[in-house]
């Protein structure tokens, strides 16, 4: 597997023994880069993760808790159109049309919703 090599640290330096165990776990999300770790050995347990090093201010983090109950900004409900209006039938202009009138206050000109529907189209659509 042709990959890069990354490093996964611990809070603390353990000594070990010989025979001594260390179980390690980790899991990935791809998606957002995030990994966690947990090292079990004799000495303790070290559970670690990438998101502890991200710089993220108060209210993404709150949205971050399993608890919260999201709910789609301006912009993400521009977004949520241009993938509806992305159907197999409908050409690139009529779908920036129809953007651009469902969100006059976002694009304030077709130029600014064509942008942003390029935007959405090349990264989503085949």
């Amino acid at each position: 597997i042709l990959r890069r090599q990354v490093f996964f640290p611990i809070a603390r330096p353990v000594a070990l023994d010989e025979h001594d165990q260390i179980r390690v776990r980790l899991r990935i999300l791809p998606a957002v880069a995030i990994v966690t770790w947990t090292v079990d050995v004799k000495a303790g347990r070290f559970a670690h993760s990438t998101f502890q090093g991200m710089l993220l201010c108060k209210e993404d983090l709150e949205r971050t808790d399993l608890h919260f109950v999201p709910r789609l900004s301006p912009w993400g409900e521009a977004r949520r159109s241009v993938l509806e209006l992305c159907d197999g039938q409908r050409a690139l202009g009529e779908i920036e049309r129809e953007v651009h009138g469902r969100h006059p206050t976002l694009f304030h000109s077709h130029a600014e919703a064509a942008a942003f529907v390029t935007e959405v189209v090349t990264r989503y659509a085949v």
